[in-house]
């Protein structure tokens, strides 16, 4: 059967489309809410905050948006989620257009978004054995992973050409429009019969998996090394992509938007490159030597960028050259960012029992995400205190170290 063959079925061609064009509005807001933030703020801080207050709330929520899309009519769950952030996202416009258009309203609507989120994906991805065949499930996951891949890379460059062209207050209504007919849409799904798990049940189940897999992490030696890596990888990470480069872009090369669309573009289309070389590089190297070459040459990379911006500033290097350089860069970024993390999950996958898999990797998940809202505020604090240059410098040295030591442990030398 190919792929196009799921898309006859209508109830999942509307979760489909809604997907697509709900996940297109989300890529194109945060890119242009976060670029308007440190446009009128001239602050990482503040656009640290605004992208932490998501990552906090999805924290929070995202474990019990799995427990009660097991309990509750997903259809509503969708429709109703969509619904309430194109409803809030225009009322925020309207109070924009009133005048009132403080640093609140943008931390609000990342609150609403999020809350929202936290709702909508578990159900949209739990009712699709609800929607299609048994027989489709393969086509229909394919194609859903493959819309959400797509609408972050188009999603990323129409923000900042959009930003441009329409302003904060037309990326507002672009976005709540895109929810309110992904609203609409997503009422016209039919469903069958689905089990909704009983609550108790359900709640005595994640807590009593979650310790488990505490337990699995704790006795395991290497798995333990691998996840701490792992936070400490994330950490570092975080607010270079997320903080520092968009800041360099806006404040010291005083760029367009567009310039941050390709930027970040060029690294998701390059993670899915990395995506597409690992099997190959797989069968020609060890998990561990491909983890750690992977972050010398990510780290590498990043200090090149430090020392063309030095270079920049001396008026040795062009704007134009150095934006060119950092859109390659975070290409290749994103390649061996795919191959560092898609490898760390296979190591995982090979070391821990595969009945213990789905709560082991819930855990270490969380564990993973909890550091990045911490990463990223303190990211932000520290450029609009400190020097960018020495910042990204001491990030690129740091995870070179941090690398280096990981590939001497025992533990890890022994996994192939």
């Amino acid at each position: 059967m190919g792929n196009t063959e799921v898309f006859k079925n209508k109830s999942f061609t509307l979760l489909f489309l809604g997907k697509m064009v709900s996940d297109l509005g989300d890529q194109i807001f945060n890119l242009a809410v976060g670029w308007h933030i440190l446009k009128i703020t001239n602050s990482a801080f503040q656009m640290s905050i605004y992208i932490s207050i998501g990552t906090i709330i999805h924290l929070l929520l995202g474990p019990y948006g799995g427990v009660i899309a097991d309990r509750v009519d997903r259809i509503k769950i969708i429709y109703m989620a969509d619904i309430i952030r194109g409803i809030t996202l225009l009322s925020l416009t309207l109070i924009m257009y009133m005048g009132i258009e403080s640093i609140g309203v943008y931390y609000i609507s990342s609150a609403v978004i999020s809350i929202c989120g936290a709702f909508f994906y578990p159900a949209s991805m739990s009712i699709i054995p609800d929607v299609v065949e048994e027989e489709e499930l393969t086509n229909a996951n394919s194609l859903i992973s493959m819309i959400q891949s797509f609408s972050s890379s188009v999603g990323l460059l129409m923000g900042g050409l959009l930003y441009g062209v329409v302003g904060i207050r037309g990326v507002f209504i672009i976005n709540a429009l895109t929810y309110l007919i992904s609203g609409i849409w997503e009422m016209f799904i039919k469903t069958r019969k689905c089990t909704i798990l009983n609550e108790n049940h359900l709640k005595n189940s994640v807590f009593k998996d979650l310790q488990e897999a505490f337990v699995i992490i704790k006795k395991e030696k290497s798995l333990y090394l691998i996840l701490t890596f792992s936070i400490v990888l994330n950490f570092f990470i975080t607010p270079l992509i997320v903080i520092f480069i968009p800041y360099m872009l806006n404040q010291h090369l005083k760029t367009e938007p567009i310039a941050l669309s390709f930027v970040q573009g060029a690294g998701s289309a390059g993670y899915i490159l990395g995506a597409m070389m690992l099997p190959s590089l797989s069968k020609i190297s060890k998990s561990n030597k491909r983890i750690v070459t992977g972050t010398i040459l990510y780290s590498a990379t990043t200090l090149m960028i430090s020392i063309l911006l030095i270079l920049n500033f001396k008026g040795l290097v062009n704007v134009k050259y150095l934006i060119i350089y950092t859109i390659v860069s975070m290409g290749a970024m994103g390649i061996f960012n795919a191959i560092i993390n898609i490898t760390i999950n296979i190591l995982m996958q090979k070391i821990v029992l595969k009945k213990y898999l789905g709560r082991v990797n819930a855990l270490s998940s969380t564990m993973v995400m909890a550091v990045t809202p911490i990463s990223m505020v303190l990211g932000g604090r520290l450029v609009d205190k400190f020097s960018l240059i020495n910042l990204m410098f001491i990030t690129a040295l740091s995870l070179i170290f941090i690398s280096l030591i990981f590939s001497f442990k025992k533990e890890i030398i022994n996994i192939q």
